[in-house]
């Protein structure tokens, strides 16, 4: 009898690699004039960009069940593999452009399942990516004192965050600072704005260790003389294993998109390959 197991392996591997084919050649289509710039002024992820549009935009084939889990584990293997390259990439850069932004967040809303937003209702963070401090735990209402917080090694800051009171407790565990007074917008539309980014579900994202955390925005900060672009609490700063002797690392920080509010705060679990792989 033949070996129908082979030929249905071949028949997969065809059809992938004929997306593959069709997907990099309408990435170029539509996106050749932002590729041709982003190689000129050498930034290392207009490389990875095609790699990475073959995950994104795959479709899996619509064939029997043994095809479709060879196909997902394909797409698992490829998404893996664009994730340890990201992490290379990142190390290497200081900022992101527009193009480089995108493709961060749909690898990272497929690895971690979200819907994860550079921008949401035309507002978004004065930067994606960056250094992440270490902070201090802030107040969560009148009378808090720090023998009611986690980690008490790393204090206390004397005065309360930039909104107040917390709604709970868990906001100020997993709380992160960015920098809203740098807006373009801030000075003129602030009365708006704050309570629009008012505890707003982020996600953070070490590059180095792969790991994510959902946490809130508790505050506004750091100044831009620190050469740092956001502050983590102690919680989030410990999970995302940034608390070596400079207390700060590189991380990126995307809006998520949760209007039902499911999505809860803390360690965020991650799709995972190797389990995809073996299925």
């Amino acid at each position: 009898m033949p070996d129908n197991s082979q030929t249905n392996f071949h028949k997969l591997r065809h059809k992938l690699e004929t997306h593959h084919k069709k997907v990099v050649e309408e990435f170029h289509r539509k996106h050749h004039t932002t590729i041709k710039k982003a190689k000129k002024h050498g930034l290392a992820l207009a490389s990875t960009a095609i790699l990475a549009s073959s995950i994104l935009t795959a479709t899996p084939p619509d064939l029997h069940s043994q095809k479709f889990s060879s196909a997902k584990s394909q797409e698992m293997a490829r998404l893996n593999e664009f994730m340890l390259q990201l992490g290379k990439i990142l190390n290497q850069k200081d900022k992101l452009n527009p193009a480089e932004e995108q493709v961060v967040a749909e690898a990272l809303s497929k690895k971690f399942d979200m819907n994860l937003k550079i921008s949401i209702a035309g507002n978004r963070l004065n930067d994606v990516f960056g250094y992440i401090g270490a902070e201090q735990h802030l107040k969560r209402w009148n009378g808090d004192t720090l023998t009611n917080h986690d980690i008490q090694k790393a204090g206390m800051a004397p005065l309360q965050g930039s909104f107040k009171d917390f709604d709970n407790a868990e906001q100020e565990k997993y709380y992160v600072a960015v920098q809203l007074h740098e807006l373009p917008e801030w000075n003129e539309k602030w009365a708006e704005l704050k309570p629009w980014y008012r505890y707003r579900k982020v996600f953070i994202y070490n590059p180095d260790n792969q790991k994510g955390i959902v946490a809130v925005i508790g505050d506004s900060g750091p100044a831009m003389w620190t050469g740092k672009i956001f502050g983590g609490s102690p919680e989030v700063m410990d999970y995302l294993d940034r608390v070596d002797g400079a207390q700060k690392g590189k991380v990126v920080i995307l809006l998520i998109d949760d209007p039902e509010n499911k999505i809860a705060l803390g360690p965020a679990n991650a799709i995972d390959t190797n389990l995809a792989l073996k299925n």
